[in-house]
């Protein structure tokens, strides 16, 4: 495919994460899967959610990650993103995902990514 690099970055996503992790108050993880990635990085502040889109992901991801405290909760495509103490789906208004001077690690995955 054109525009893909191969080989190994420079840097590594689970440093960057970690890091950004260790002062966190509020993570949201978006399109988790099945949660093996944000489960790795435990321990996670109180207040974590994951994303999910793909219905056969959800169950997988919420048996992962209920343990751990975090709330995984559907969302599908370019819907918005869930508020504090709504679900996803129409209609629902998406919050700032990092506070003024926050951080925001990115690992592009997925079938959106490529």
């Amino acid at each position: 495919m054109s525009g893909q690099v191969s080989g190994q970055p420079s840097w590594s996503y689970d440093e960057l994460a970690r890091a950004a992790l260790a002062d966190a108050t509020r993570v949201l993880d978006l399109d988790t899967g099945g949660g093996e990635h944000l489960a790795s990085l435990t321990p996670l502040p109180k207040a974590t959610i994951a994303t999910e889109g793909y219905q056969p992901n959800l169950p997988v991801a919420r048996e992962r990650l209920a343990p751990l405290g975090v709330d995984v909760r559907q969302h599908v495509g370019k819907e918005p993103l869930p508020r504090r103490g709504q679900r996803g789906g129409p209609g629902a208004e998406s919050t700032r995902p990092a506070r003024r001077g926050g951080t925001r690690p990115r690992s592009a995955t997925g079938a959106a990514y490529w």
